[in-house]
Formats: structure tokens, C-alpha cells, sequence
């Protein structure tokens, strides 16, 4: 048996249902003439450039065309500076690999040609500007950031905040979330770069470009990533199908995290829900957040984390509502009689959670008159059992029971042979064989999962998203929020990778 308190019930594994399960592996799309199967992004990029400069869909086609920079720094380091104009150089001119004696994992690297050249956008202008941490609001004033004169330009700004922040590292965590609060209030994409140096070494990518200690071609690829998401770049995109098929697709996912904030005047402590919801290309429909609902300390311990019905029925009625309001999959919608939909958590769903996303299914066909089938997809990401051995590829699975999964969505894969443990995630679909549901078999719950763990666009390199992005997403969005971190909800930003 596995037990996890987050499921608050035991998982029974069934012996006799224990068989190995084969997924589709999913395919990454960067042009619609795109003629093989590419699971490897760097590959695709190179080929045939993003994926939103080569559609033939208008509302999916990429508007912009260039970048401008403002690379902020903290006053009295100026080694941070020297470090920021090195990387954004490798931005606009390009990374050539150095010759390394090491054959080790370690000592891969990779060629980057550019911005211009991979991502097909020109760094139009570079700003470097100095501040005090503490006091960015007041830096800040200094400048207006009128979005729509950087539009009719055709491009976007975007800030590179370098620091000795961290933002896995508690200590000094103030100048990472201090940068994001302040431009991510104001609608800029910020990316921050870390320079954290301890006593027995350091993490950030300025660090390693000023220490020259690792290969640079991998973090300067993974840094340019982000910074096209954040731009509302679109690299690539999965089609969320769950069977050979091709019709029988999964037309939006929700990822459900929840954060625990604290009333700044009152103190006391609140639960919000942020719900990701992705199209049935893997792209980002929209982000919103529950108002906030009180939970207490002891239904936490007795029941995990369990929403009221009302709550959950909010959840299901906005989150449609917000996929009906964006252009460019409204059409789809609504051209369809039956929408499939998967609700993805850390958790098992209650009756009562349940019964809220019945009450908004039953309220969204009253408007529309179509139908909803929902997966309820239930996740355990840490789960008490594995493989016991070394690199064991992306797409391997087993079922558990008649509707329990353990399946590896991170793991070996391609040219990406690293000699360590991998380590799944266990998923159930509490509703598999219910009419009501999209999933007829656990081997299409198998591809969904794989499918969402390749839209890994926090990195260049497959294979080491576990969790689905639907749930990744939230946890990124949920941490931030902590701390005030949120775009203008219904502004450009809203609608991009700003979070990851």
C-alpha cells in the first residue's frame, strides 16, 4: 500500500491489475509543415524556429518583433553589471562552446547562435540602470513604461534584474521577490539573473558566467527560453491527444495549487486557489484565483485540503467562462457538442467537491446547451514506491489498480542519458468508467500526463518535468502570490509565462 496524507485514504495496489501500461508519446509541434515526429526542443527551434512565427493561425501568430532590454543592477556591484552585459552579449551575439578535456555529463555544451538567430527576434535596444534594493519603487518612478508606445514600435520591453538573490535560497530572498513585485505589478515581463555566492559555491547563471567554471550553452538556451514565454513567445505547442485518434483530444486542463496568505491588517490566515487553465494545445488559456476562503487547522489535519462545494463550482463556471472569452480557442468551443475536460490536483476529491463541479457543469449548460465530461485526475508527486534502477526513460508506466497509475513523466530520453535515479509521480482517475468522464482507459490517462510533462518551457532539455504543467504552472503562480505577485488581471501579461 501507499500511503500519502494528501490523498487521505490508502491506495491499494492490486497485484493482479499490475501490468505495464504504453502511453503515446507525445509529439512537439513547431509548424504546421512540420513533416517528422521532434521530441527534442532544441532540435525544433533550430529547424524550423518557434512555433508562433510559422502558423498559419492568426490569433496564434506572433506580433512582435523585437526586444528591449532594461537590465537592472544593485548599486556598489559592480561585478553584477559586468556579469549582466556578458550574458545579455551572448543574448544578441551568440555562445560558442569551448573545448573541454572532460568527457563527463558534466562537460556537454551547446552552441547558441543568438536571439536573432534561434528565436527570430532582434534586441532593439540595451539599458543598463543602477538602483538601491529596498527602494526599486522609487527607481521606477523615474520611468513610464507606456506599453503601447513599445507595441506601435512592434516590440516588447522586458527586464533582466540582476542580484545576489536567489529564489530557492531563503537568505536574501528579498531583492528576487522585491524585482517581481514591482515590475510584474506594472505589466513587465521580469527575468531575474542570480549571482549567489556562498562559502562552498554559488548558483545563478552570473555566477557561472563569471566563474566559467561549467558550460554555458545549456543555462544561456534555458535563459532565452524564459525570456520568449515571458514575452508571449509561443516555442512550441503538444496536441493534448489521448488516443491514436486524433479527434479524441482533451480541450482544456485545470491545475488546481493553493496558497495560504495572511491578512495584512486582521492577520488572520486565508486559503486562495490558483487554477491554471491550458487549451487543448498545451497553451496557456488563462490564470485566475479564487476569492479567499477561510480553512482551519484541524479540518487540515483531519480532512487535507478540501474546498467547499460553492468554491468548486466557481472553480468550473470561471474557468470555462475564461476559455469562451479568449480568441483564439473560442472558435473551437464552440463548434463542439462535447468538451473534455481534466481537472488535475494533489489531492483526491471529496463528495462535496464533487458535487460543486457538478453544479457547474449543470449551470455552464444552461447558457450553452453543450456538454462537459471532467476527468478528475488525482496526483501523489511523491510517491513511496519506484523503480529501483538507473535511467529509466520518460514514458514508462505500470498501473497500480483498475484506475491507478505510477508513471515516469520525467526520465532518460534521446541523446539525455544521465546516470541517476528518476523518480514518478502515481495519478488516479477517480472517475475512470464513469459516462461523465473523457477517459475510457488508464493508458489515455497514461498520454495526458506525458503530453503536459513536454511543455517543459522553464527548459531546453526534455525529461525533467515531473509534474504536469497544469500543476507546475499553479505551484509557480501560488508561490508568487504569496508574496503579491501578480499581473493585471485581463492585461497582456496576464496572458503570458510571466510566472515561470
Amino acid at each position: 500500500m501507499i500511503e500519502k496524507e494528501s490523498f487521505r485514504h490508502l491506495l491499494r495496489i492490486n497485484t493482479n491489475k499490475i501490468r505495464e501500461v504504453v502511453p503515446i508519446y507525445p509529439k512537439l509541434i513547431f509548424s504546421d509543415r512540420q513533416s517528422r515526429d521532434i521530441i527534442n526542443p532544441l532540435e525544433g527551434i533550430r529547424e524550423y524556429g518557434p512555433y508562433d512565427i510559422n502558423t498559419s493561425d492568426n490569433t496564434l501568430r506572433r506580433w512582435f518583433k523585437g526586444v528591449e532590454i532594461y537590465a537592472f543592477y544593485p548599486e556598489k556591484q559592480d561585478f553584477v553589471k559586468r556579469g549582466l552585459r556578458k550574458l545579455i552579449n551572448y543574448l544578441e551575439n551568440g555562445y560558442i562552446p569551448k573545448r573541454r578535456k572532460s568527457t563527463s555529463e558534466h562537460a556537454r555544451d551547446v552552441e547558441f547562435n543568438g536571439l536573432k538567430d534561434e528565436f527570430k527576434i532582434e534586441v532593439k535596444d540595451v539599458q543598463y540602470v543602477k538602483y538601491t534594493p529596498g527602494q526599486l519603487n522609487n527607481k521606477l518612478k523615474e520611468y513610464t513604461f507606456e506599453l503601447q508606445d513599445y507595441f506601435d514600435r512592434g516590440n516588447v520591453p522586458i527586464v533582466i534584474i540582476g542580484g545576489t538573490s536567489h529564489r530557492s535560497i531563503v537568505e536574501g530572498r528579498e531583492q528576487y521577490i522585491e524585482a517581481k513585485y514591482e515590475f510584474t505589478r506594472r505589466d513587465i515581463p521580469c527575468q531575474y539573473a542570480a549571482y549567489y555566492d556562498y562559502k562552498v559555491g554559488g548558483a545563478g547563471i552570473l555566477y557561472y558566467i563569471m566563474k566559467g567554471e561549467i558550460p554555458l550553452g545549456y543555462p544561456i538556451w534555458n535563459f532565452a527560453l524564459n525570456l520568449y514565454g515571458k514575452c508571449g513567445g509561443l516555442a512550441w505547442v503538444v496536441p493534448q491527444t489521448i488516443s491514436k485518434d486524433d479527434n479524441e483530444v482533451i480541450d482544456l486542463t485545470l491545475g488546481l495549487r493553493f496558497s495560504l496568505v495572511r491578512h495584512m491588517k486582521t492577520r488572520k490566515k486565508y486559503m486562495i486557489g490558483y487554477i491554471t487553465i491550458l487549451d487543448r494545445f498545451g497553451k496557456l488559456a488563462g490564470v485566475f484565483s479564487t476569492d479567499p476562503f477561510e480553512i482551519s487547522f484541524n479540518q487540515l489535519r483531519s480532512e487535507g485540503m478540501v474546498i467547499s462545494k460553492d468554491v468548486m463550482k466557481r472553480i468550473i463556471v470561471d474557468s470555462l467562462e475564461i476559455a469562451r472569452r479568449d480568441s483564439r480557442i473560442n472558435k473551437i468551443l464552440e463548434e463542439k457538442s462535447i468538451i473534455n475536460v481534466a481537472i488535475h490536483r494533489l489531492a483526491h476529491y471529496s463528495g462535496r467537491e464533487i458535487k460543486g463541479i457538478q453544479e457547474g457543469i449543470k449551470d455552464y449548460y444552461f447558457n450553452y446547451k453543450q456538454e462537459i465530461r471532467i476527468g478528475l485526475v488525482s496526483i501523489i508527486e511523491e510517491p513511496y514506491a519506484c523503480l529501483l534502477r538507473e535511467n529509466i526513460k520518460m514514458g514508462t508506466c505500470f498501473s497500480l489498480n483498475e484506475n491507478t497509475i505510477l508513471i515516469y513523466t520525467a526520465g532518460s530520453i534521446g541523446e539525455y542519458q544521465r546516470r541517476r535515479m528518476n523518480y514518478p509521480i502515481v495519478a488516479q482517475l477517480q472517475n475512470l468508467g464513469d459516462g461523465d468522464s473523457p477517459f475510457t482507459s488508464i493508458e489515455q490517462l497514461a498520454s495526458h500526463l506525458l503530453a503536459l510533462s513536454s511543455l517543459h518551457w522553464q527548459t531546453i532539455v526534455p525529461g525533467l518535468t515531473r509534474l504536469p504543467a497544469s500543476l507546475e504552472f499553479a505551484r509557480s503562480i501560488a508561490y508568487l502570490a504569496k508574496y503579491g505577485v501578480y499581473p493585471s488581471k485581463g492585461s497582456w501579461l496576464w496572458r503570458t509565462l510571466w510566472f515561470i
